[in-house]
């Protein structure tokens, strides 16, 4: 078994798929979350929408802490990012990292920097220590596949960063964000990651060095990009592939740890549609992994369709030969209710909880 930190958005239907975690699940437990990003809904019918972005930020701000609050306080450390939201929103004219760390800092956030932040954005982190707003002297730096695959390019700029940081930190964890792998991808992405390690091996800035994390995901922005309707997929994980290669790179070096974006693409957003139109474009599709391997269903559009994702979960359910039955988690129980078309109907929202649950509780039992 290895450490394993999912990479989630901080949404509703993520956080309640945490809280439904059984308790032989939650030990030493640390997820990394990004704020999600928003965009006004509109619809044809209704003229211009009044909520602008920076009050959706704001509300998304206060709600999604009040459910934090109230569903995940047994997670005492987490890293939480800005990745999704765009550098123009602010509250009183103040870059909203700032307040991502004020609403968030005391239930135990890790503060994450890269390269290719707003000046602001560094800044903010430094406040925060200097206010002594953390829990913990520590900080994340995530490096996407642009910046992990040359180290001497990016060298002395990720020298400076880590020196300014030098005074407020006693340790900081480096994140190898893979993002969306295609198939065949881990021998190169690996072989990068490695020589980015070794090139900093022996660099006295690294001595603070904490844990090295890969994380990636199979699944891209868009399904069809997999698999087209009415179809199903079983793939290799590729992200588990880079993982492993490192692991054995360094396994006597650093504390190291596997991460993945669980059953929902790294490069999702709300996607700018008509209120009206989402239905017409939405199909119905399932995630479920098993081994180093990740098996999808994907059918048609939801709204002609409202039985697919009993069909799809009866054949996980009753056929698919790697179902880890209903005891394992709630996810899978779900999708034993669902074979045999128990509750509510199914919709793309209401599948994610479920989905998300139970990837979790395999990775964090198996891995």
């Amino acid at each position: 078994m290895y450490n394993y930190t999912p990479f989630l958005k901080l949404k509703v239907s993520e956080i309640s798929a945490l809280k439904e975690l059984g308790a032989n699940k939650k030990n030493n437990f640390i997820p990394f979350f990004d704020f999600p990003r928003k965009k006004p809904k509109k619809s044809r019918y209704s003229g211009e929408q009044k909520s602008d972005k920076n009050q959706l930020f704001a509300n998304d701000l206060d709600r999604l802490e009040a459910k934090f609050n109230s569903s995940l306080k047994w997670i005492t450390e987490f890293y939480l990012d800005n990745y999704d939201v765009e550098d123009e929103i602010s509250l009183g004219n103040k870059y909203h990292y700032y307040d991502i760390i004020s609403n968030f800092s005391k239930f135990g956030m890790i503060p994450v920097v890269a390269l290719d932040r707003n000046p602001h954005h560094l800044l903010s982190v430094i406040h925060g220590f200097e206010r002594g707003f953390f829990t913990y002297k520590k900080v994340a730096l995530r490096l996407t596949k642009d910046y992990f695959c040359n180290y001497s390019l990016f060298k002395e700029e990720i020298d400076e960063l880590l020196e300014t940081l030098e005074p407020y930190v006693d340790s900081f964890d480096l994140i190898f964000d893979c993002r969306v792998c295609k198939a065949g991808d881990a021998d190169k992405l690996s072989k990068q990651i490695v020589n980015f390690v070794s090139n900093l091996k022996y660099n006295s800035n690294y001595i603070k060095l904490h844990k090295v994390i890969t994380t990636g995901s199979m699944i891209p922005s868009s399904i069809s990009e997999l698999l087209e309707t009415q179809a199903e997929l079983d793939i290799i994980r590729e992200e588990i592939n880079i993982y492993k290669t490192v692991f054995e790179s360094y396994k006597s070096d650093y504390k190291l740890v596997f991460g993945d974006y669980g059953c929902v693409s790294p490069e999702y957003s709300d996607i700018e549609l008509f209120d009206e139109d989402m239905q017409n474009v939405t199909t119905a599709k399932i995630i479920y992994p098993y081994h180093d391997r990740l098996f999808i269903k994907r059918g048609g559009r939801v709204k002609s369709d409202k039985h697919q994702y009993n069909e799809f979960a009866e054949y996980i359910v009753t056929r698919s030969g790697f179902y880890r039955g209903k005891e394992y988690s709630s996810g899978d129980l779900y999708l034993f209710q669902k074979a045999n078309y128990e509750g509510k109907s199914v919709t793309a929202a209401s599948i994610v909880k479920p989905l998300v649950n139970l990837h979790l509780s395999y990775m964090i039992l198996e891995r």
